[in-house]
């Protein structure tokens, strides 16, 4: 497809999900103007109307199994809303006697603010370099995308979960169907009614609902910056531009990280709704700004309790610190937010369950995988690269700032002692919740990362914003003559790093989704030898039985009797027969698991050894590879001479172990235990065993090995800079008719 018609192809899902929820938004609005005022913004509609759906989904999914079930009368509701809002409006106008195209306008102005059209543009900008690529999945580095859609489909299915496994019967399919009761519903929600309105499959829907989240985020925080601290929509632009585009936020984006983009838009909605909302002052007046504000708040929650959770010091003294830009706000606004939290719980009562165990599993356990602590230069969207010049040094450079900051404060605000007052509680806050972070997980972790994104994208605008509105002539044009060329330079840097997506799912593995070869399959093993390709093909094929044989998120599982989906290229292997290519891309084959003679070698120096290896293989070493999980599978087909006799294989390998950590390895052939062994080292070994005649024939032949430990251990525990989880290290494995002399069952 051209760039043209991928634009096209995008912007149809958009703009559907996005009407829906404007609809719904601005009909709650519009139910609730007579007690609530809020300011023009398409954005805070969008994110109302989101509030309004996704829990409603969620709670429908969870009790009925049907997500889809309240959207239909969420929509007519909407409609007859807005239909009779502009009805009023135009008799109103009518009666000014005004043409209808001024009619029309008239209408439409009073939905968009100007700052939706800046918002609109922003948006477009960071997903302009991936834009090309269509309607498919896309990444810099993480394979997280996979796993939403899968929840989405999850959800979709007739019988859920159950319906779901009945295809997917794979340690894949388990993982999902798990995830998808207990990780960021709403989300999950958001995926599900993007994809039913617009026909598309959840997983080809990354680039529009980023699209739409970025709009939202953008639309609420120039809004914020604009309406709180009354500077003009070009100062605001420049206060959001600068760090929103920053390296940091903007990695969140095109790693394919949509629940922590629809967390962080969410919250930016939450936090205007808050600073610039007004109620009248009573019950109602209240009770209105609470309802409005308690959707959206329950909404950022359910798409990513973790990082709600993570930066929750930070996020509360942040809406504290815009209440009190408004003295009479924060007073008249303290019901409300008693409501509004209140509100907040009830919403996510249902949900609870899975909240936690979410954050019981990001939060034990493995802190994560590294990334460098930034520096202050990301604050401001200069920093070009996700390195820094090292810890300490970043750490002493944040200390400078924040020191300098304080110091400026104090000296700028001698006779106004409650803006001193509130401008530290907020710096003290950040600078808290920082710390909790780092020493909890290490500041050169990705958690950090995760905080600090959520710290630029949502704390610097304002607080930007705030230090423009409080210069004056010169000083504020110099400023922006400062500001301007540090927005160009971070609209720069942002964009550049959509030159980091190097995943990306082609048309040819979409294209077999309607594949009747495929169809009419009863199973398909994948070994695409890709965690992206891999995870996606499962989604998309629509054989009887899909197994994905290596690790995606989750380990691999031992193959089926089905074809193997395969790289095209790799077909003219000799290991592979009954080649049927599907398009240039992708092929169905057979594989040849008969070892050679004298057995199967796992080391670098025989590459074709991968085609035996399933479940969560490391890469190959020049003395053999690691396991990493519980689980790991060896498959292959013994030669015909060997079905009618005893055999005796051979497992050469090490565990990885110590004399204060030792490994139990279980041997476990077509299901049955067969050997069980204890190591206090990593010495190689050798482990011979006995294969029964009746188990061979009870397999046909066919061989799975599964090597199990309890516990993988990692190097790191003991001073490595290696956190791979380690279990047996298979070097080499023989098979021989059997004498007898392996190690008894």
């Amino acid at each position: 497809m051209g760039f043209v018609s991928n634009v096209f192809a995008i912007a149809y899902p958009a703009l559907l999900l996005g009407i829906y929820m404007i609809a719904v938004g601005l009909a709650i609005e519009i139910a609730l103007s007579g007690q609530l005022k809020l300011p023009r913004s398409l954005g805070i509609a969008m994110a109302i109307g989101a509030g309004a759906t996704v829990i409603p989904m969620a709670f429908a999914y969870r009790l009925t199994g049907d997500a889809m079930l309240p959207v239909l009368p969420l929509g007519v509701a909407a409609l007859i809303i807005f239909l009779i809002y502009l009805i009023n409006s135009g008799r109103i106008l009518l009666r000014n006697r005004t043409a209808p195209w001024q009619r029309i306008a008239a209408g439409f102005s009073r939905l968009a603010a100007p700052s939706d059209f800046i918002a609109a543009i922003a948006a477009v900008l960071i997903i302009l370099p991936v834009i090309g690529f269509g309607l498919t999945s896309w990444t810099s580095g993480t394979n997280d995308f996979p796993s939403y859609a899968g929840s989405a489909q999850v959800w979709m299915s007739e019988a859920g979960a159950s319906d779901f496994m009945t295809r997917h019967t794979d340690a894949f399919g388990a993982g999902l169907a798990n995830r998808a009761n207990s990780e960021k519903p709403m989300v999950t929600a958001l995926l599900v009614l993007a994809s039913e309105i617009s026909g598309v499959p959840p997983y080809q829907l990354l680039t529009p609902i980023m699209l739409v989240l970025l709009f939202m985020l953008f639309s609420a925080l120039l809004i914020l910056c604009s309406k709180l601290f009354m500077i003009s929509n070009f100062s605001a632009t420049l206060a959001v531009i600068i760090p929103t585009f920053s390296i940091v936020p903007i990695s969140r984006v095109y790693d394919a990280q949509i629940g922590q983009v629809a967390a962080v838009a969410l919250l930016a909605c939450f936090i205007t709704v808050i600073g610039t909302g007004s109620s009248r002052k009573t019950w109602g007046g209240s009770a209105a700004f609470a309802v409005v504000a308690g959707l959206i708040g329950a909404a950022a929650l359910g798409s990513n309790f973790t990082l709600a959770i993570g930066s929750g010091l930070m996020l509360s003294a942040l809406a504290i610190w815009l209440l009190l830009q408004r003295p009479g706000n924060f007073r008249r606004h303290l019901l409300a937010a008693g409501m509004c939290a209140a509100l907040i719980l009830i919403l996510s009562g249902p949900m609870l369950d899975w909240y936690y165990f979410s954050y019981h599993l990001q939060s034990t356990g493995e802190a994560g995988f590294d990334i460098p602590f930034a520096s202050p230069l990301a604050a401001i969207g200069q920093q070009v690269f996700l390195v820094s010049s090292g810890l300490k040094q970043a750490l002493l450079s944040w200390c400078i700032v924040f020191v300098t900051v304080a110091a400026i404060n104090w000296a700028v605000f001698p006779y106004y002692g409650r803006e001193r007052i509130t401008n530290i509680f907020i710096l003290v806050a950040v600078a808290i919740n920082a710390s909790i972070i780092g020493l909890k997980f290490g500041w050169n972790n990705y958690a950090m990362h995760k905080w600090l994104g959520v710290f630029i994208a949502l704390c610097m605008p304002p607080i930007l914003a705030y230090i423009i509105s409080r210069l004056r002539g010169r000083w504020r044009i110099a400023a922006i003559s400062i500001a301007v060329p540090l927005a160009v330079s971070s609209i720069a840097i942002g964009t550049q790093r959509g030159s980091s997506v190097t995943s990306v799912i082609p048309q040819d593995l979409l294209d077999l989704q309607d594949d009747a070869r495929i169809s009419a399959l009863d199973a398909i093993n994948i070994k695409l030898g890709n965690i992206h390709e891999n995870s996606i093909a499962a989604l998309v094929l629509n054989s009887g039985v899909v197994t994905v044989t290596e690790q995606t998120y989750a380990s691999g599982t031992s193959p089926t009797n089905g074809p193997f989906l395969v790289h095209a290229e790799q077909t003219s292997s000799k290991q592979y027969s009954n080649v049927i290519k599907l398009n240039d891309t992708y092929a169905l084959a057979s594989i040849d698991d008969t070892p050679d003679e004298g057995g199967i070698d796992f080391s670098t120096d025989n590459p074709d050894a991968r085609r035996f290896l399933s479940g969560k293989w490391y890469e190959s070493e020049s003395w053999g590879t690691w396991s990493g999980d519980k689980d790991n599978y060896v498959s292959l087909d013994l030669p015909p001479n060997l079905h009618n006799t005893d055999v005796a294989m051979t497992l050469i390998g090490r565990a990885f172990a110590n004399d204060k950590a030792a490994q139990t390895i279980r041997i476990l052939v077509n299901g049955v235990l067969l050997s069980t062994k204890n190591y206090t080292n990593t010495e190689m070994d050798s482990l011979k065993i006995v294969l029964p005649r009746d188990l061979i024939q009870s397999g046909e032949g066919r061989l799975t090995v599964d090597i199990q430990t309890d516990n993988p251990l990692s190097p790191s525990a003991f001073g490595s800079p290696d956190k791979r989880l380690l279990a047996f290290g298979l070097a080499r494995l023989e098979i021989e008719a059997g004498d007898k002399n392996g190690t008894a069952p």
